[in-house]
């Protein structure tokens, strides 16, 4: 729900309009950030930090949800 809510108002070629969302990890936090190419179908995502291994296993996951999604308009 909130990269479905947070993406419409993303850019990925405008660095202050990327969607940020902490991953919490055991002992680290990384920030994962998602943006649509706007006029396209395009999700690009960024992770920052160092991961640990839980992190590590949420980061592959947030790649295969970003590979899947599917952007739509809404007034279809």
């Amino acid at each position: 729900m909130a990269v479905g809510t947070a993406l419409p108002d993303t850019d990925d070629e405008d660095e202050g309009r990327w969607y940020s969302y902490p991953l919490v990890g055991a002992k680290v936090t990384l920030e994962l950030r998602l943006a649509q190419a706007v006029g396209g179908c395009e999700l690009s995502f960024a992770v920052f930090g160092s991961a640990d291994d839980i992190l590590s296993a949420q980061i592959k996951l947030a790649g295969d949800m970003a590979a899947q999604y599917v952007i739509t308009s809404r007034l279809a």
